[in-house]
């Protein structure tokens, strides 16, 4: 049964590391590919894979010898997979027979692909994770040796630093793409912010602004980044005085690099319209945070380091609108319920001094209609402290008088509506347009006084400066006028009763809105109209009901009734004389704040209690608004602050640099982190050209020409070692207009950013000369180089790459506990050991003298780093480092056979952290310098072996051809002496067939010594049909019968090494035949087809018993036979019988070119229709 290991394949750690490496489903490459041509060359297998093994399937990343339609798709289901057996087990699968081993017989590749024999070795991360297998396959069974599994683990890992090195080049890429979307995204930032934004050097000129200052202020943007921003946004106070920088806190902040939070300050637009805003400061370079002491945060901070300032503000006017309307809402409110006691005629200049101050207006007047006569009169006034130049227009005022729709408050008697005028000197119904306009006064509106009975009086209100109409003010001031007339008709009846009624003095005294009166009974016994206006019945209907049931809500009645029962039991009254909050109920049901005061009235017989009510719901409502806008004012400015901020951090943390020119190149702006980097300060080159200060940069200039000149916006250049990415944007005369006829205007300045991008450069840098210098040493490895120059080409890679002064190439000998040193590249030049003077007694301290990171090295098998030889703990031979100017080391450990047998050294001259791609591209190199050592030790031993072979091979062919002649020789020479003596001419016949044996083993001698000559191995320089015409034409020689040699389908050429042990084999096949099989015809027979080839070489000789050959007949020949055709993979048959003649059929490659004749020849060629072998 084969054994699936599901849950090993599908580890979610293992799958979510194969994802990373983005190689599923990628299309095939040269580098994976190298290798596995590689692994069929050195392993003689056909199939090689690099094998990715998903949940669910082995996707192969490179395939060579692959069959169809297998080879096309690159895949199998995971039930095809040998592969999943060494993920699982994280060790080598050696599969020799694949039909005989449990593991795996029951796979269907066994059947459907026809895989008998399998290698394979795990795919292991530097993090432990085993993505799959490299591994090579056989159509046949066979064995595989423990220096064929050293080798493909060799392979493996250069697949694995192959990948890694991708991982790492890839991460360096994704890294350069993260901080360029950042920077894109912040840049957008300061686009889509709604607050004004502006960037203010040293010089006080703004370096920046973006889209909602320009909007804001009304201002351009070249407008606002050639001036002094106080000059432009803050040049006079609110009254329109001068503002100079001495005294102003803004431009103090601005100026000096302080933080501060303006929430009051007045900002001036270019069409000169002053609004308020809430303006934050904040220094860019060189501040800091507050101190532990700077609880408002509103302290100087890093002043003296200070280089430029953001100043962010948002227009705050309408919330300053929507905040005086509430405050004067709520001052009338506070002055009608605190004026109780007070007459309406003193009450006056209070509310006009409550709605002047609340909306930000500077004069209040009250006209009263004067009771019979129809006639507006002055009856009261207020201006602001400070207001000393309106006197003659109050005293016109106070002269005049209207009637409905006579002058302003006239209009507004007649109408019953407020009304306004934006400039009352512009206004021709205005009748002191002439006196308001001595005394400053333009803008005004008014509103109606109003009663049950209808218009009590008009307040009108006066303003410096032209105010445009706010219906809003208008609807607000409206509703006060009714709230005002209540309160006037209460002062009125009021005065009434105190008149008429001696006995409601006390009531007159202590009331508020609603007066309310009950007997001892709880009774109503008197309810005034402004209850009436206030509960919603009328005083018909409550007189003689009971107070709690009609006025009070259900959860107050008891209390109430409790508490009156009390009263009058034991005279403790706690809410008499006391003003308290309640809630009371309208006739609609509805529940509503009030004040109550409770009086008891001193009256003869039953006491009587009386009630003042006050409906509080406006006040309520106000102080709920009023704290509801406090909390949007706190919100406003913690957002604000958030924004700056944020902003802040932008610039402090971004290496940009922000600069504009004038049409001539100078230098109006110069700021930006980025400058430190070029050794600048912001501002630095302010005032002087861009020719000048970069004359030694011609890109640049360049650059700049072209801007100026309107060809390009965006352009890139090296300067200080650095790559910067610069967009500008061009400024231009609005007044003017292109040569062109364009009405872009002409080209003033510009203004750009500079992005600092040499860290993404140099990453797509290092990315590609990695992968170039990787290639060609796999390049070079795939042509078999020679040694010593390889691991030169290797460590001359290295240091260039790696901006290393010297690395070396140390082999340890386990045994003897010693190292060996192979390499030395020092400053440019490659030394071999007995060269490298003093560097070669390094390997003591690097190896010998350097226990502990020799063993994390052996431990690990991953690349060492030591920073800093003089801090790290683990180095021991720190004085001779320090003394050859070493600081730092990165070992790359040297793996064989699955061992750790030296390492590559590379060493810097300054502590150094180096980077992963650099350690990757270390790695990888080590395993090719390794790689090719065990090649060029695996070339050795296949020279030895064919030495041996060929050895073997001469041992045969003496043993059958000299060695049997002189065995002849000897047996009749000894037949000869028998006879000689007693009768010489018997010894004839002996010692003729004698010399004519020895003439025959001399001729075997010299064929076999010319086999051997450089004129016989020139041969294989010619194809196999004319090197077998030779050979057949030139054995033939000397004998009667004369073989026949038939080419049959289109020749083409073979490997070499099979088109040599072809010719051996028919060679040992043809002279057996002519030696030993006696036969009339000899046939030799090559067939072709697309491709291999099959070689026949068949006599109708006496034969002999194939499955028991004589000694001499097959001897040495059959065995170097088959030893020859196991070597190149062929198959060989010998058919023979012993009167019947022999077949000798030698097949190459194998079943492979089986499949490529049709079956009348493999029918024919079998020998099923041979006459002489059934």
């Amino acid at each position: 049964m084969t054994i699936g290991p599901v849950s090993a394949v599908r580890d979610p750690v293992r799958l979510a590391a194969l994802a990373r490496t983005r190689l599923l489903d990628s299309p095939a490459e040269a580098s994976f590919d190298r290798l596995t041509r590689l692994a069929v060359k050195v392993l003689s297998a056909p199939v090689a894979l690099v094998s990715l093994v998903d949940a669910d399937r082995q996707f192969f990343k490179s395939q060579i010898g692959l069959a169809e339609p297998w080879a096309a798709r690159r895949e199998t289901p995971i039930s095809h997979s040998f592969c999943q057996h060494v993920v699982a087990s994280n060790r080598p699968l050696i599969v020799t027979d694949a039909r005989n081993d449990p593991r795996v017989c029951d796979n269907p590749a066994v059947r459907e692909m026809g895989v008998a024999a399998y290698l394979g070795v795990p795919l292991v991360t530097s993090q432990g994770q085993t993505l799959g297998s490299f591994c090579v396959m056989d159509a046949r069974p066979r064995g595989w040796t423990d220096d064929q599994v050293s080798l493909l683990r060799d392979l493996a890992d250069s697949v694995i630093a192959e990948i890694e090195l991708r991982a790492a080049a890839q991460a360096a890429h994704d890294q350069a793409r993260q901080a360029e979307r950042e920077r894109r995204e912040k840049a957008a930032l300061l686009e889509a912010a709604d607050e004004g934004i502006i960037g203010v050097g040293p010089s006080g000129r703004a370096t920046f602004a973006n889209p909602a200052a320009v909007r804001l202020l009304g201002y351009t943007a070249d407008e606002l980044l050639v001036g002094d921003l106080h000059d432009l946004v803050h040049p006079r106070w609110q009254d329109g005085s001068p503002c100079s920088t001495i005294e102003c806190p803004f431009a103090h902040a601005i100026q000096n690099g302080h933080r501060g939070l303006f929430e009051d300050l007045v900002m001036w637009r270019r069409d000169g319209e002053a609004f308020p805003a809430v303006v934050a400061c904040s220094p860019v370079a060189g501040s800091g945070e507050p101190d532990a002491d700077d609880k408002d945060g509103d302290t100087r901070s890093g002043a003296a380091e200070a280089t430029s300032v953001v100043v962010s503000f948002r227009n705050v006017a309408e919330r300053r609108r929507a905040e005086q309307r509430l405050r004067a809402q709520y001052a009338v409110s506070r002055v009608l319920s605190e004026s109780g006691g007070s007459d309406g005629e003193a009450t006056v200049p209070r509310l006009l001094d409550a709605i002047a101050r609340g909306v930000g207006w500077s004069l209040g007047v009250f006209w009263r209609v004067q009771t019979g006569q129809d006639r507006l009169v002055c009856e009261g006034v207020w201006r602001a402290p400070a207001e000393h130049g309106v006197a003659k227009f109050l005293a016109a005022t106070r002269r005049r008088t209207f009637g409905p729709g006579e002058g302003f408050p006239g209009r507004v008697w007649a109408s019953g509506a407020p009304a306004w005028v934006d400039d009352v000197t512009r206004d021709a119904r205005f009748v002191r347009a002439s006196v308001a306009a001595r005394s400053g006064l333009r803008g005004a509106f008014a509103f109606p006084v109003l009663g049950r009975s209808g218009v009590l009086g008009v307040m009108e209100f006066f303003s410096h400066d032209v105010r445009a109409h706010d219906p809003d003010l208008l609807e607000m001031v409206g509703s006060l006028g009714t709230q005002i007339g209540q309160f006037i008709e209460r002062k009125q009846a009021e005065a009434a009763a105190r008149e008429s009624e001696a006995h409601k003095a006390a009531i007159v005294e202590a009331s508020l809105d609603c007066i309310i009166t009950m007997d001892r009974s709880g009774r109503i016994t008197e309810f005034n109209p402004a209850a009436e206006a206030t509960f919603g019945h009328r005083r018909d209907e409550v007189l003689g009901r009971e107070m709690a049931e009609t006025l009070l809500p259900p959860s107050l009645r008891q209390l109430h009734r409790d508490g009156l029962a009390r009263y009058l039991a034991t005279g403790d009254g706690p809410i008499l004389g006391r003003r308290i909050e309640m809630t009371a109920l309208r006739a609609d049901g509805t529940v509503f704040p009030v004040d109550l005061t409770v009086t008891r009235l001193s009256t003869e017989g039953a006491p009587l209690f009386t009630g003042f009510v006050r409906d509080i719901t406006g006040r309520k409502q106000a102080e709920a608004a009023r704290e509801q806008l406090l909390g949007e004012l706190r919100a406003s400015a913690g957002a604000l602050h958030d924004s700056e901020q944020l902003l802040r951090s932008v610039l402090r943390n971004v290496p940009l640099i922000v600069f504009a020119l004038d049409r001539h190149g100078v230098f109006t702006v110069s700021e930006g982190k980025g400058l430190e980097a070029l050794g600048l300060r912001g501002g630095e080159v302010v005032g002087r050209s861009v020719f000048d200060v970069y004359q030694d940069v011609p890109d640049v200039l360049e650059n700049v020409r072209r801007a100026l000149a309107g060809e390009i916006t965006a352009w890139t250049a090296e300067l200080a070692g650095m790559t910067y990415d610069t967009r500008c944007t061009l400024l231009r005369d609005p007044a003017g207009g292109g040569d062109d006829g364009s009405e872009d205007g002409d080209i003033t300045g510009l203004i750009a950013v500079a992005f600092d991008i040499t860290e993404q450069r140099r990453a797509e840098h290092v990315s590609r000369g990695q992968t170039g210098v990787l290639t060609r040493t796999l390049d070079a490895l795939t042509t078999r180089p020679d040694l010593h120059r390889f691991l030169e080409q290797v460590l001359a890679a290295v240091a260039e790459q790696l901006r290393s002064p010297s690395a070396a190439l140390v082999f340890h000998d386990a045994d003897q506990g010693a190292a060996s040193l192979r390499l030395v590249y020092d400053q440019s030049r490659v030394l071999p050991p007995g060269n490298a003077g003093s560097l070669s007694v390094e390997t003591a301290p690097l190896l010998s003298q350097e226990p502990e990171l020799w063993g994390e090295l052996v431990r690990t098998r991953q690349p060492l780093v030591v920073k800093d030889v003089t801090v790290d703990h683990r180095v021991r031979g720190r004085s001779w480092l320090q003394d050859h100017e070493i600081r730092s080391l990165l070992l790359v450990p040297l793996l064989a056979r699955d061992a750790v047998v030296g390492c590559l050294s590379i060493r810097s001259s300054e502590p150094r952290d180096f980077r992963p791609e650099e350690r990757a591209l270390a790695r990888a190199l080590a395993q090719q310098a390794m790689l090719a050592v065990e090649l060029t030790r695996l070339a050795e031993h296949e020279q030895q072996a064919a030495v041996l072979e060929e050895r073997n091979r001469l041992a045969g062919e003496i043993h059958d051809t000299l060695a049997q002649g002189f065995v002849g020789i000897v047996m009749q020479l000894d037949a000869a002496e028998e006879v000689l003596a007693r009768e010489p001419e018997a010894a004839r016949p002996h010692m003729a067939r004698a010399h004519s044996l020895a003439r025959t083993s001399l001729a075997e001698a010299r064929r076999s010594v010319s086999a051997l000559s450089p004129a016989h191995a020139a041969r294989d320089e010619v194809g196999l049909p004319e090197a077998f015409a030779r050979m057949v034409e030139e054995m033939a020689s000397g004998w009667a019968l004369k073989p026949r040699f038939l080419v049959e389908g289109r020749p083409h050429r073979l490997a070499a090494g099979a088109e040599h042990d072809l010719r051996r084999i028919g060679q040992e096949a043809l002279t057996n035949a002519l030696k030993h099989s006696r036969a009339q015809e000899i046939v030799v027979r090559l067939t072709y087809g697309s491709t291999g080839v099959r070689l026949s070489v068949r006599d109708n000789g006496r034969g002999f018993d194939a499955d028991r050959p004589a000694a001499r007949e097959g001897g040495f020949g059959l065995n170097g036979m088959h030893e020859r055709a196991r070597r190149i993979r062929a198959d060989l048959s010998i058919r023979s019988a012993p009167g019947r003649g022999t077949k000798i059929t030698v097949v190459f490659p194998g079943k492979e070119f089986a499949r490529t004749m049709n079956p009348q020849e493999i029918t024919h060629e079998s020998g099923g229709n041979d006459p002489d072998i059934d």
